[in-house]
Formats: structure tokens, C-alpha cells, sequence
């Protein structure tokens, strides 16, 4: 099969390398990201005289609200738990997390502190996130997710040893490099290559991956020195360069080697000055005083013709739900049932943001379809986050400012911060995991999955897991109302999916669908956005069409 020059660069670019991407890119031959609008278009005044209950006060809900708020929209909010965000959670100093089967950990850091426990990051090419960040003038800052000097660490690789990003980043390329070259020079690319080509790509290969003139990779100061240079002519002593084989066997590239290249984890990534939680704020400050009303519990969502009347229980604040299987003659049932105030509202629209496995236990009149797509798309990922305070010893003792280790262990990933540089104490994050594993660690109490932690922590950077104080665990499977981290399916992954997912979102009389769950950007704010302005918008029109 012949391959064109385009095709070569554009696998070139699929092995991870982003050199190729931007190359790309830049010739036009890679269309770039058009443009999206970054908020609604809802008149003022357009909304005045009609009223939209929301359910969830996480940051779709919110922004919901917002927005429909600033078209003169009366709105009101059922929030089930205490506190507003939803996912988007800071824990600092004195905050509790309460667990479904009772548990509680108490936060005791020092002040200042503070640990983003759901979303950690915001892409550049989230530009609704950064449409409101701007609007409500929220400094941001630089968050840092890829670092050379972060780890990769295998038990069964490399003798156990971790090994810097650098070191595998770079050997690999140069290796890769190497065997380009070759295929050069020995004719392979004869027919699809000119001379000139050949001259230039030998030229970029050199350079991209460090080779000797003979065009072999012997190791390279990119990957890092076992002893650095020094003054006069110490010009220090380059590492010794993994071997190709060592390379092969461990297989890194099926975890996260490549996870920077991935569109949306892209640099630059940002987070808010002082806690992903600012965003929050910024939104419960400009809504109206009343339009939250926390410890709501919904149980019905009925269309009543031309409104909607919601049920929900009013709760003793820091109430805990104990879940019972609905039975065939009841619909749904919640273990504190007798204790909450019914209370019953109607308005002319919902926007619900209720993950769709709470609708398990919530009375609806919805078609069977949607009832169907809800049953088949209620699975959402489980993921644990554990967080300690410590001396900051990974850039006291080995220079990691900020960036993400890996590791085949459970723990998965290690988080150092990206903020607090060269104070004494900071927030380090020693497990990020999910699937099986995070619906293991979920079962475990928090101080065994905060052991696991510590004990996994010391197999990568050996001898500092003792350096780990004050852990906070936290499981969204097991955050009240929460039923997990993020779905668990992908609305490409099959056409029976897909459709599924058209179900799902699908308006269902004069309730709307919104968070995460109902956009393609599944686990990220800008999905929580972007599905919010999408029932907002809706909703708008529907009313001007009325109105017309």
C-alpha cells in the first residue's frame, strides 16, 4: 500500500507525538476547532410571567438558572444535599465528607489548603468554562498535568524501578526516530518519498529524535542526566538510555503515556486561584436569594398538560437516604420517606440534572421509551480521589513541580499540586482511579483505602509514603445522590448506544434533560454547560413560538 506524505505525518502524529499534530496543523492540512457559542441567546425580559423549576444545584443546574434568570425567568432550584456544585467540590479545612453508609471524615488541614475532590482542570478548549471564568472575573491559573520530571511506575517493569517521563518520552522517540531513518536509507519509502523528502525527513528525524550522524539513537540529554553538569568543563553524564526490548516489554503506552495528546487534556490546562469550587460561588451570588432551596429531595417528576408538577421531600439538613429497591406496586421508595415534608410545586418547565439511575427512585409519567433508555443507561463510573497533607517533599527532594506520576498499581495516578509553590505544607493527591478498581476501593472504608494509598505511594517514590498526614478519601459512588463519578458508556461506542443516548436526552414533554450526562462531554464541566444551554435555548424558543 502506497502512502502519501500527508498519511506518514498523520500516523507519525497518532503514535503521540505532537510535533507531527501542530506540523499539520499549521499546513491546514488538520481543520482547526471552529468556533462554538459560549453562552445562550435568551432576550431580556423574554422569560417574564413563566416559571422553571431546576433539579440539581451542580453547575449545569446552576448555570441553567443563570441564565434563565437574566431573561426575567422566575426559577427555583431542589438541591437534595446541603450544599451547592454538585460534583464540582473543594474540601478545606473543617468541611466533613459523609458517606452513604455513615462514614465520616473530618477535614483538618492547615488553612489555605484545599483539595479540588471532582473536577481538577480546565481545558483551553473548554470555552464555555472559560466564558463564564472571564464573565465573573475568577483568576485562573496555569494547572499542569504533563511534567517531565513526573513518573511512570510498573511493578513488573524496569526492575520495578520508576521511571521519569523524560526518560521514557524521550528514549522512545529516539528510538522510533532510529527506525524511520532506517526505513529511509534502506529504500522503504523509495515510491512515496522524493530525494528531496528523504533529505528533509532524515534532516527532522536527527533533530526530533537526537540521533548520532549515523543515525542511531545512543541516548540523549533530554531524558535526563544521572549526574548533572556542572561549572568549567563538568559537562555532567547523560543516563544510559533504556533498552528498545525493556521499551516494548513494559507497554506504557496503553496507560496514559499518550494521555496529553488526548483533545481536551491538551495544554494549556487552568484552575481557579484558591479552588475549582470559586466557580460555584460565583454563580449562588448572582442568583436571587431564594432560588436554592437545599435538602429537597425530588420523588415525582409528572407533565401536567401545560406544566409540571414536582414532589419532593423537604429534609433535616445532613439527613443520610437509605435507598430501597422499588417494588412492583411502588415506584420508588427512599428510607427516610416518613420523615421529610412532602411538598409539591408546579412550574411551566423542568430542567433536571438528576443522574438518570436517581430515576429509579423518582415517580415520573415519562414515555416507555424513556423509561426503557433510562433502565439500559443508568451505569455510571466509580472513582476514588484520596488527598493528605505533607511536607513538599517532591519538590524539596526531587525537583516535581506540579504534573501527574502513573503507575500500574491502584492507586493509578499521583496529583502534585500546581499551586503553593515553595510553601512548607501542600495537598498531594496519591489515588485517581476507576473501573473495576475504583468500584473495588469504593466497598473499602475510607482509612483502608487511605493505607492502600500510602502503601502504593511508597512503592513509586520509595521511603515517602510515611511522609503523609491527614488523609481525605473520597468515593463518588458513595456521595449521597451522587450514584457515581461520570456514565459509564460512550455515546459512539455502538449504534444501539447511540440511540439509546438519543433517548436519553430526548425532551420529554416540558422537562428537559441537562448535566454532564446529557452532552458528549461526559465528565467535564464544559459538558455541564453545554447540555444546560441547550435546554435553556430550548426552552426559550418554545416560549417564543407560543408567545408568536
Amino acid at each position: 500500500m502506497t502512502m502519501t506524505r500527508r498519511q506518514f505525518v498523520e500516523r507519525v502524529g497518532s503514535m503521540g507525538f505532537g510535533a507531527a499534530f501542530v506540523s499539520l496543523q499549521a499546513l491546514g492540512m488538520v481543520p482547526a476547532e471552529s468556533g462554538i457559542p459560549v453562552e445562550p441567546r435568551l432576550s431580556p425580559g423574554s422569560g417574564k410571567g413563566k416559571s422553571v423549576v431546576v433539579l440539581g444545584a451542580g453547575v449545569s443546574g446552576l448555570s441553567a438558572a443563570y441564565e434563565l434568570q437574566q431573561a426575567g425567568y422566575s426559577v427555583t432550584i431542589l438541591e437534595a444535599s446541603n450544599r451547592s456544585g454538585g460534583r464540582n467540590r473543594t474540601i478545606r479545612k473543617g468541611d466533613v465528607v459523609q458517606e452513604l453508609n455513615g462514614a465520616q471524615q473530618l477535614c483538618d488541614w492547615d488553612d489555605g489548603l484545599y483539595f479540588n475532590a471532582g473536577p481538577s482542570r480546565i481545558s483551553s478548549q473548554h470555552q464555555r468554562v472559560l466564558h463564564y471564568c472571564r464573565q465573573f472575573s475568577i483568576p485562573l491559573e496555569v494547572q499542569i498535568t504533563t511534567n517531565r520530571a513526573a513518573l511512570y511506575h510498573d511493578d513488573n517493569a524496569f526492575g520495578g524501578r520508576s521511571i521519569e517521563n523524560r526518560q521514557l518520552h524521550y528514549d522512545t522517540r529516539g528510538y522510533v526516530s532510529e527506525l524511520l531513518n532506517k526505513c529511509v536509507h534502506q529504500g522503504a519509502l523509495d515510491d512515496e518519498l522524493s530525494a528531496k523528502d528523504k533529505s528533509a525527513l532524515v534532516e527532522f528525524l536527527q533533530d526530533f529524535g537526537d540521533l548520532t550522524s549515523a543515525g542511531r539513537y545512543e541516548g540523549s540529554d533530554r531524558a535526563g542526566y544521572s549526574r548533572y553538569p556542572g561549572a568549567g568543563m563538568d559537562f555532567g553524564k547523560k543516563r544510559k538510555p533504556l533498552a528498545f526490548k525493556d521499551l516494548l516489554d513494559a507497554r506504557f503506552w496503553g496507560w496514559m503515556f499518550n494521555e496529553d495528546e488526548i483533545f481536551g487534556h491538551q495544554a494549556t490546562m487552568f484552575q481557579p486561584r484558591g479552588g475549582m469550587d470559586k466557580l460555584v460561588s460565583a454563580f449562588t451570588e448572582r442568583l436571587a436569594p431564594d432560588v436554592v432551596k437545599q435538602n429537597c429531595t425530588v420523588v415525582d417528576v409528572l407533565n401536567r398538560g401545560s406544566e409540571v408538577e414536582v414532589v419532593y421531600m423537604q429534609t433535616e439538613p445532613g439527613s443520610l437516604p437509605v435507598f430501597k429497591e422499588p417494588q412492583s406496586n411502588i415506584p420508588h421508595k427512599f428510607g427516610f420517606d416518613d420523615i421529610g415534608e412532602r411538598v409539591r410545586m408546579r412550574a411551566d418547565f423542568c430542567i433536571t440534572t438528576i443522574p438518570y439511575a436517581g430515576y429509579k427512585y423518582i415517580r415520573n409519567n415519562f414515555s416507555k421509551a424513556k423509561n426503557r433508555a433510562i433502565e439500559k443507561g443508568q451505569r455510571y463510573e466509580n472513582s476514588v480521589k484520596t488527598a493528605w497533607q505533607s511536607r513538599r517533599w517532591w519538590e524539596e527532594d526531587l525537583g516535581i513541580y506540579g504534573g501527574v506520576s502513573y503507575t500500574t498499581r491502584d492507586i493509578e495516578q499521583i496529583w502534585y499540586p500546581s499551586d503553593g509553590f515553595f510553601e512548607r505544607n501542600g495537598i498531594i493527591v496519591t489515588s485517581y482511579n476507576d473501573g473495576e478498581v475504583g468500584h473495588q476501593w469504593h466497598m473499602l472504608p475510607p482509612a483502608a483505602r487511605a493505607e492502600a494509598a500510602r502503601i502504593s505511594t511508597d512503592h513509586v517514590h520509595p521511603g515517602y509514603g510515611k511522609e503523609l498526614r491527614s488523609p481525605i478519601s473520597l468515593s463518588w459512588r458513595t456521595v449521597p445522590f451522587t450514584w457515581g463519578a461520570w456514565p459509564a458508556w460512550e455515546p459512539d461506542d455502538s449504534a444501539e448506544v447511540t440511540a439509546n443516548y438519543s433517548e436519553l436526552i430526548r425532551t420529554e414533554g416540558r422537562v428537559y434533560f441537562a448535566g454532564d450526562i446529557a452532552s458528549l462531554w461526559a465528565g467535564w464541566m464544559e459538558g455541564a454547560f453545554a447540555a444546560a444551554h441547550c435546554a435553556v435555548s430550548e426552552i426559550s424558543e418554545r416560549v417564543a413560538r407560543s408567545a408568536g
